[in-house]
């Protein structure tokens, strides 16, 4: 009797574990679970394996990686950048954590920074994703029975993503447009900066022109030999080692291999168009001031401080040694 109890059960689980596989395989997943699922997939195959974090395995831990999913899904920029800081210490200097708190606050980081570049653009709509379904994912990737594979994680997640899509393509365009304005602004304020800087600078050569040694080429360069040399003459192509002493036509000083006591060596072809025009004209030895109209030097641009859009540039330079292209 006891013999045939036995049986019945054994019967009785059997029929129920194919049951519930049947019931498993047919059953139908809301979006949310599905989306939850996916994301659980993910942290498993990508986020947590990846040899470039070298994570450690306390810090795998995806319950507080859920926690931080769930807070970055407010989108708050600030705790958005705070776990953006958390891991680039963690992971920039490649420290492992030293307790289980310090795991746990990696994977919390983590959850927050993996959602947050799409929480801080658009609001996620609540019962999206399904947390539930994310630890199970997660558990079932770990186990190697995921029901998803990678081909169905992407299309899932692209479904997710794409009922957001219409809402960030319209914040994208507002923030080009605004990006656009606000270069548009700064162009128009560098222009009304250079422009008396321009006219400074060309009544400058005016008067420059017409001092005894100085030439004016038809570029529009000047330029006034201190010293001739007779070495070799550099090329467009060639590099060159020189001294040189650089002023804007006030006399403020904005760069000097002079001042630093060491020689530059460039490229001829990798620096401004005066230097382009004038470097070849030198012999080895030679020392040349050169006087270096805005369009020929930095233009509208302002690189530095010491040089304003539109500023018209002295250079004192010394050829010192004509080097072959490399």
């Amino acid at each position: 009797m006891k013999t045939i109890n036995i049986l019945m059960m054994v019967a009785l689980f059997s029929t129920t574990l194919i049951f519930n596989a049947c019931n498993d395989a047919n059953k139908e997943y809301t979006p949310a679970e599905n989306a939850g699922y996916a994301y659980g997939v993910v942290v498993s195959q990508q986020v947590f394996p990846s040899e470039q974090m070298a994570m450690t395995p306390e810090e795998k831990n995806i319950e507080q990686f859920i926690k931080g999913f769930q807070k970055g899904m407010e989108g708050d920029e600030a705790t958005s950048m705070q776990a953006n800081e958390v891991l680039k210490k963690r992971f920039g200097e490649k420290v492992a954590s030293a307790d289980a708190d310090a795991a746990g606050q990696v994977a919390y980081n983590l959850g927050i920074n993996v959602i947050s570049g799409l929480s801080t653009q658009v609001k996620i709509k609540e019962g999206s994703i399904d947390f539930g379904s994310m630890k199970t994912g997660f558990n079932d990737s770990e186990a190697g029975k995921s029901r998803m594979d990678s081909v169905t994680v992407d299309s899932v997640l692209n479904k997710f993503f794409e009922a957001y899509k219409p809402e960030l393509e319209a914040k994208q365009k507002i923030q080009q447009e605004e990006m656009m304005k606000q270069q548009q602004a700064a162009q128009e304020a560098a222009a009304a900066q250079a422009i008396p800087n321009m006219e400074a600078g060309a009544a400058f050569l005016a008067a420059n022109g017409k001092k005894k040694g100085v030439v004016t080429l038809p570029s529009g360069l000047q330029y006034k030999v201190i010293k001739k040399g007779t070495g070799k003459q550099a090329t467009i192509a060639d590099q060159v080692k020189t001294h040189y002493h650089g002023t804007t036509i006030d006399g403020n000083v904005f760069d000097s291999s002079v001042d630093r006591g060491e020689p530059a060596t460039f490229g001829v072809g990798q620096v401004i168009k005066g230097w382009q025009e004038g470097i070849p004209l030198m012999k080895e030895g030679a020392k040349y001031e050169f006087y270096i109209p805005q369009d020929l030097a930095y233009g509208m641009q302002a690189p530095s401080a010491a040089i304003p859009a539109g500023s018209t540039l002295i250079f004192e330079v010394e050829l010192i040694e004509v080097l072959p292209a490399k």
